[in-house]
Parts: C-alpha cells; structure tokens; sequence
C-alpha cells in the first residue's frame, strides 16, 4: 500500500513537468475566419518602420494599432473582393 501511494505521488509530481506547455503563438484576431497572428502583426510594425525610415524604438502604441487595424481592413477587402475560383 505504502509504495503504491509513493508510486502515485511520483507520477502526479512528474506528469506536469512532462507536459508543460509552451505558447509557440498567439492569435490577435480572426477575421473571415482567418487567424492574425502576433508575429505577423510584428512584422508588419517592423515593415512599417522600415518604410518610413524610423527607428524600431520610435514606434509608438498608437502605431502599432494603426497598422494592427490596417491589417485587419486589408483582410476584410482582401475576403470581399477575392474572385470565385
């Protein structure tokens, strides 16, 4: 009895180091079923930056909410005016 509860207790210690989870992603938005993903949301902060010519460190969060919406407006047209294959 004793070693089956020493048994148990193991197995319930070492299950959640076994399984832990790390996020790989994360998910900002769906739009039309289509998931934006934060890393793509960064990229488009950074092209952004680099297009205009300022530093990385400048952006602003309202910036980044611009261009967060943006993305957002161009999946909206991108769905609406997509042609019927």
């Amino acid at each position: 009895m004793r070693q089956t509860l020493l048994t148990a207790a193991l197995v319930i210690t070492l299950v959640p180091v076994a399984f832990r989870a790390e996020t790989i992603e994360r998910v900002v938005a769906v739009v039309n079923g289509r998931a934006l993903l934060l890393s793509e949301w960064d990229t488009a902060v950074r092209l952004e930056a680099l297009l205009n010519r300022k530093p990385l460190e400048s952006v602003t969060d309202v910036s980044r909410r611009a261009t967060f919406e943006r993305m957002i407006d161009q999946q909206l047209l991108g769905e609406r005016w997509r042609i019927p294959a």
